[in-house]
């Protein structure tokens, strides 16, 4: 018979995949601040917590196929494919349908509010949305380097010739003055 996990250990299953940190995991969990570190580390000792935390890990994670659809998404979204023009085509918008499609290719949305006042003194409240999408280029890159194609291989041949010289053995210091072949007198 399997042992059943408590209330704690199932949510640490939960919390652990979040940043892979057990202390952090253990107090998300609600054990105890003081013991998080040893109760953490304990619990992913325990066989039964190791297979439903990889279980957890599988539903999270995209399979290579998945990783590779995405990157070609990303690669080849458009802006304008978020955009949409009034019928005066005097103010931009983003397209609701488009976003809640294709969001994940959203890096950041901003929005910045200026307020302005007419002459007559009316104010006036301006926002402005700014959309981001994930880089394109490297995107790219990484297709590139998936498919063996952007891999750098530097390939040459070199030739080393050593040549050595049969001198003879030379009993001196080199800075020491060479002496002279015959006596001196």
């Amino acid at each position: 018979m399997t042992p059943t996990l408590t209330a704690k250990q199932r949510a640490f299953v939960f919390e652990y995949p979040k940043d892979f940190n057990a202390t952090q995991a253990a107090i998300r969990a609600g054990f105890s601040v003081k013991g998080a570190a040893v109760t953490g580390s304990r619990l992913l000792t325990n066989p039964k917590i190791q297979q439903l935390i990889d279980q957890e890990f599988s539903k999270r994670s995209l399979r290579i196929d998945e990783i590779i659809a995405r990157l070609t998404e990303q690669a080849t979204a458009n802006i304008g494919d978020f955009l949409i023009v009034n019928p005066d085509g005097d103010r931009v918008a983003f397209n609701p349908e488009v976003l809640k499609e294709r969001g994940h290719l959203v890096k950041r949305v901003t929005a910045k509010t200026t307020v302005k006042y007419s002459e007559k003194g009316d104010q006036f409240e301006y926002t402005t949305l700014t959309l981001e999408l994930h880089d394109a280029q490297k995107a790219l890159e990484l297709l590139g380097k998936h498919r063996g194609m952007a891999t750098e291989r530097i390939t040459g041949e070199v030739v080393v010739r050593v040549q050595y010289e049969n001198t003879p053995r030379v009993d001196r210091h080199p800075q020491e003055a060479p002496r002279p072949s015959a006596p001196v007198h």
